[in-house]
């Protein structure tokens, strides 16, 4: 049996024991009673006595989960089996019912339950925005701890990490559980006591690189000295060295963001590159300046996104005016007319050089793909809009953009060890999460990560109107008709979220209200660290906000009073994305919780999704246009409706696209599992015998 059929199985089974008819329901029902019952016996600990909760449930956590550090068939299997008792679950969600209203005053509600239980047995809970995920994720962090082994409760980001860890310490503390919290930056030591407790909470991507640093950690004491080994042994083991405890249970909120959207992108640990120049910045430069000399199509081909092939006439050019071909030289000075560094040295072929430049020059752009900040370049999350400050491409590419930017040349890091996200999170024994769009994606969510999709039934009836799809010839019709939509919303009372998505475009946006003598807030991940306290205001009265799509992801808006009277906030999507669920979440951000709202798309005949990768659909569009004009005479700057036949076609689009990133992470778990069995073949031959063996 394959790994992806054992975990779509493990995900079947779990999926089963959540959708008994009733059941969910009927284990909400019993946690409250035996919340009352815990409640009248009179423990509380705000007059100092012990709330011996975790007693009356700390047997469930001896089971054979605890120790595991990877999951194979038979713990798959063992995971499905309903190991957890129902009356198990009733007492540990009547445990965190009591804590949470003894430390902070509040009423779980039965959508909040029902979320924790599904986490519980390993499932993923779909919950609308706004429904409470923090306090939902409480339950299967507790029984998660219960088993021993520890658990990582992975967040988008360190600040989302630490506002939850900050929130519900004191929750986790009634129930008798430590709570600690791991940042990038941690010394060894307070990461290894964050990591002892019983809940550790932490940014996806920190849990991964301080794997990588253990891994590291590993390797370095394999290889030292047998004195060195045995000393280390006796003061207590390999242990002491690593941040981490062995993996055992993993609970990921916005599971979408984390387990597919940033699946491929590679966690790597490698060695700082210091502060000096690089020893070929020289040659980075050159490359540049010839790549700038060079004429497409004649000299270089653009074949696809991110990709520049040199033809051979453009090959001719580039070692041209080269002595020999390891170092581009004209007389015994470079390209750019600098004198060679001593020590300068090619990282590999020149003409790769040449075609890397190129590739900055055409496939990269400023605000959309990275920013330049303090004179470095940072690169930009396409999904999501953040900046990643820590993050550098590697082939050249980074110092490509350096040179083009024309800021310091740095050395290329060398790489220590590396992991994807899917790759990392597949290794815990007990995996679990949570977000707001997982619908469409259920059956990667199970193949991949033994993860069933439960819808949770919200607990207010959604207020959403959802406009037609409007759409525009061009692009300045469109931007141009959303400043006046937002403005006259504004004007009315309205509060109005402007979703962008890149920098480049929410800085457009931006100016062309400033031009109209309106102020706006604008949070394009630049801010990063106070994106929480902007969007929490996008909710006033005649409030203005200018947002990448998913900048200040889980921050709630607060409606004033007038805002909901008038019909609550209003989203506008200036920019289809690929994916049908990252607009879905950009929309979610308004009729939260029972709140009204509404939302419209804008999408013109110039949008590059559409000229990129549906050229049809803008002919229909300017076909659309052309009839609305002749029917009512109305301009072409007023745009139109798109109506269901176009509104369907976008959505094939998208559907596609979804389609081929699936396609594309599912070939790269092919290609893992390849070296993983290569590498666990070779290392079962310790004795080869035949060269081809080694």
């Amino acid at each position: 049996m394959s790994e992806s059929l054992d975990r779509a199985s493990v995900a079947k089974r779990i999926a089963k024991r959540l959708e008994r008819d009733g059941w969910l329901g009927d284990m909400v029902d019993l946690a409250r009673q035996r919340a009352a019952q815990m409640m009248q016996q009179g423990s509380d600990t705000r007059q100092g006595r012990e709330l011996p909760l975790k007693r009356q449930v700390s047997w469930v956590g001896k089971s054979a989960f605890a120790g595991r550090h990877a999951v194979t068939l038979g713990d798959a299997l063992e995971l499905a089996k309903p190991n957890v008792t129902d009356r198990e679950l009733v007492e540990a969600a009547a445990t965190v019912i009591v804590a949470i209203k003894q430390a902070k005053g509040l009423d779980l509600f039965d959508t909040q339950l029902r979320a924790g239980l599904v986490m519980s047995l390993g499932g993923l809970a779909e919950m609308q925005t706004g429904e409470g995920k923090t306090l939902s994720g409480v339950l299967p962090a507790y029984m998660a701890g219960l088993r021993g082994g520890g658990v990582h409760v992975a967040m988008p980001n360190a600040y989302l990490a630490r506002r939850d860890h900050d929130l519900l310490q004191d929750v986790f503390a009634l129930c008798g559980m430590t709570c600690g919290f791991v940042d990038d930056h941690d010394s060894d030591d307070k990461a290894r006591a964050a990591y002892g407790c019983d809940i550790t909470f932490g940014a996806a991507h920190t849990f991964g690189f301080d794997y990588l640093k253990d891994s590291l950690t590993r390797k370095r004491f394999a290889q030292s000295r047998i004195g060195s080994r045995m000393l280390t042994q006796l003061r207590g083991g390999e242990a002491l060295l690593l941040r981490q405890r062995r993996l055992a249970a993993a609970i990921i909120d916005e599971a979408d963001d984390v387990l597919l959207d940033d699946a491929l992108s590679p966690l790597i640990l490698s060695s700082g590159a210091g502060q000096e120049e690089a020893v070929d910045a020289s040659l980075v430069r050159a490359a540049r300046e010839l790549a700038d000399s060079l004429t497409r199509d004649q000299h270089y081909r653009i074949d696809g996104p991110g990709q520049v092939t040199l033809t051979p006439a453009g090959r001719e050019v580039v070692y041209r005016d080269t002595q020999d071909t390891s170092n581009p030289r004209s007389g015994s000075e470079l390209r750019d007319g600098s004198e060679p560094q001593l020590g300068c040295e090619l990282q590999r072929a020149w003409h790769e050089y040449v075609q890397t430049a190129l590739r900055a020059k055409w496939h990269f752009q400023r605000d959309i793909h990275y920013v330049v900040s303090d004179g470095k370049i940072e690169i930009i999350d396409g999904a999501t809009g953040r900046i990643f400050s820590d993050r550098t491409w590697s082939r050249g590419l980074q110092q490509a953009l350096q040179a083009r930017e024309g800021v310091m040349i740095t050395p290329e890091p060398s790489t220590l060890a590396r992991i994807t996200k899917q790759r990392y999170f597949r290794s815990y024994p007990f995996l679990a999460g949570m977000t707001g769009t997982a619908s469409g994606c259920e059956r990667e969510f199970a193949r991949v990560y033994g993860l069933p999709v439960i819808a949770v039934q919200p607990r207010l009836a959604n207020r959403r109107h959802l406009h037609s799809t409007r759409i525009f010839a061009t692009l300045a019709d469109k931007v141009h008709a959303v400043i006046d939509e937002a403005i006259e919303l504004a004007d009315q009372g309205r509060a109005v979220l402007v979703g962008t998505l890149s920098i480049e475009e929410s800085l457009m946006i931006a100016g062309l209200f400033r031009q109209r003598d309106r102020a706006c807030t604008l949070l394009n991940g630049i801010q990063d660290a106070d994106e929480a306290a902007v969007i929490a205001t996008a909710g006033r009265t005649g409030q203005i906000t200018v947002a990448t799509n998913l900048a200040g992801r889980g921050t709630d808006i607060h409606l004033d009073d007038t805002v909901k009277q008038l019909g609550g906030l209003h989203v506008i999507v200036v920019q289809m994305h690929t994916l049908a669920r990252v607009d879905r979440q950009l929309i979610g951000r308004g009729a939260r919780c029972g709140d009204p709202g509404s939302a419209c798309r804008y999408v013109s005949a110039e949008d590059e999704v559409l000229v990129r990768m549906a050229p049809w659909i803008v002919r229909a569009i300017q076909r659309r246009l052309a009839e609305a004009v002749q029917t009512d005479g109305s301009s072409l700057a007023v745009g139109t409706i798109a109506g269901p036949t176009l509104e369907n076609a976008i959505a094939t689009v998208q559907s596609k696209c979804q389609k081929e990133e699936a396609s594309r992470r599912a070939e790269a778990l092919q290609a893992d599992a390849f070296e993983r069995s290569l590498a666990a073949g070779l290392n079962s031959n310790e004795h080869p015998t035949a060269c081809w063996a080694i």
